[in-house]
């Protein structure tokens, strides 16, 4: 998850290059991640930009 955070660092309009420059196939040959550790990063923080986004629209998404 060091990758996750080293871009959630970053400024927000720098988010999007680099949640796109993450490569969904994981490099590691003995990953244990299911659907593989990098997809599971580019995942989470497009759910992440999504959520902030609603959130500065004022569109809370409540229940």
């Amino acid at each position: 998850m060091g990758l996750a955070i080293e871009i959630a660092r970053r400024p927000r309009s720098e988010w999007a290059d680099a949640i796109a420059r993450v490569r969904p196939q994981c490099p590691h040959s003995d990953c244990t991640g299911g659907i593989g550790c990098q997809q599971r990063i580019r995942e989470y923080l497009q759910l992440q930009w999504r959520m902030l986004a609603r959130r500065e629209a004022g569109k809370g998404g409540g229940r």
